[in-house]
């Protein structure tokens, strides 16, 4: 069901399952936040509650994941933002997206 007042964060591998994806395109606006490997690792290096990342050189496992997974990604997402931009960039642009779909 569509709720114009959400937005939902979906964990990395949620668009590896078409399933998933047809049901988020069908709720709403997908909307990809493109970021590059140096930006995830810096996000996630101390983070131990992946585990896929729990090995000892996580930098290689974020490279392949995302090389992976950007493609899909990228070929889902109504938008493509740049997430390596300072938060509030990142938001204000998201919320521009919002606006222009609502209108």
């Amino acid at each position: 069901c569509k709720n114009d007042n959400q937005i939902v964060s979906l964990g990395g591998g949620t668009l590896l399952r078409e399933e998933n994806t047809k049901i988020i395109k069908s709720s709403g606006v997908l909307i990809y936040l493109d970021v590059n490997e140096d930006t995830v690792y810096s996000r996630l290096k101390n983070d131990t509650s992946r585990p896929l990342l729990n090995v000892d050189d996580k930098f290689s496992v974020i490279t392949k994941k995302m090389s992976e997974r950007t493609p899909i990604y990228q070929n889902n997402a109504d938008f493509i933002v740049n997430g390596n931009h300072n938060p509030e960039k990142v938001v204000n642009f998201i919320k521009k997206i919002i606006n222009i779909k609502k209108n």
